[in-house]
């Protein structure tokens, strides 16, 4: 009778062991995954921002760079008017 009380608390015992090997498994997988997600999104994230930040700087590099132009431009108009003058 005691090896039989001894064996059904060992069965329970290991298949308790088993259960919780599996929720285990399962939690490190779900949070492997998860922390993947989380560093593809906020990649996403960044990648998208420096977008943003890059393209702002092309416009404010660009009408910088017109105005420069235009006012090189001015100048030498009125340098070619004094000199024919």
């Amino acid at each position: 009778m005691a090896r039989f009380i001894h064996s059904s608390q060992a069965r329970g015992f290991y298949t308790w062991l088993d259960e919780l090997k599996e929720f285990k498994t399962r939690r490190r997988h779900l949070k492997s995954t998860l922390a993947y997600w989380i560093k593809q999104n906020s990649g996403r994230a960044f990648r998208r921002w420096i977008e943003v930040v890059l393209a702002q700087k092309e416009t404010e590099l660009r009408d910088e760079h017109a105005s420069k132009e235009a006012e090189r431009k001015e100048l030498q108009r009125v340098k070619d008017e004094e000199d024919i003058k």
